[in-house]
């Protein structure tokens, strides 16, 4: 079950800044799909800039995992506060970014969303106490399939960071029932928010790889 609601961001931009001061941080994000699917997707964070996202059909959410449903709550522009993580939905292979000057944007709460904007450097991370880690990766790689959020490690405890991105943090009893508990969601191929299928953790396990293609198995924790 997919429920969809909106979240609105009370002060609107009113001009783009430029580049200046702007030399270390990404003028864009790469972006996946499955095969045989124009649904692209990514995570993005900033922990130096506000900034907003250009491109074509950009749809951003934030994220919230309720009794084992994924929840994808669509924003009214596409600008990102400094330090928060979001989801990036868009039919095109990258998206730009573009920092705002003279802002002071709010980053959505933790009652808002579930997605974390990840270190300002590659690094393994361990879920707090409670909770679980989930990375955007492949379930099949070979064959560009299952995209989604999936767990970190084998047990959802750790994960692999990689800078300007994001992952989600869920408690671990917004997961559902022990026996019925989710390990992974894998996001819809046609409108991007209209279909999410469970990923059952007592379920059939395949392999799963990140967006370059690497499997992750049991000692392999990678974020895309």
């Amino acid at each position: 079950k997919l429920k969809i609601s909106y979240y609105k961001i009370t002060k609107p931009w009113s001009s783009f800044g430029n580049f200046i001061g702007f030399e270390n941080s990404p003028r864009s994000v790469n972006t996946s799909a499955n095969a045989n699917s124009t649904v692209h997707y990514s995570t993005y964070s900033n922990n130096l800039y506000d900034t907003k996202l250009v491109g074509n059909n950009i749809k951003v959410f934030n994220v919230k995992v309720n009794y084992g449903s994924l929840e994808l709550i669509e924003r009214d522009n596409a600008e990102v506060a400094r330090g928060e993580g979001v989801l990036v939905c868009t039919d095109a292979e990258s998206v730009n970014v573009v920092k705002l000057f003279g802002f002071d944007l709010a980053p959505a709460s933790e009652e808002e969303t579930m997605l974390k904007a990840t270190p300002v450097e590659d690094k393994a991370i361990t879920a707090p106490s409670g909770y679980k880690l989930f990375r955007l990766a492949y379930n099949k790689s070979a064959t560009k399939e299952g995209l989604g959020f999936y767990f970190g490690n084998t047990d959802g405890s750790q994960l692999n960071t990689k800078i300007y991105k994001a992952y989600l943090q869920v408690p671990t009893e917004a997961l559902g029932s022990s026996t019925n508990a989710s390990k992974g969601f894998r996001l819809g191929d046609t409108t991007g928010i209209d279909s999410i299928e469970f990923v059952p953790e007592d379920g059939a396990e395949e392999p799963t790889y990140n967006l370059n293609g690497q499997q992750v198995d049991k000692s392999a924790k990678g974020i895309i």
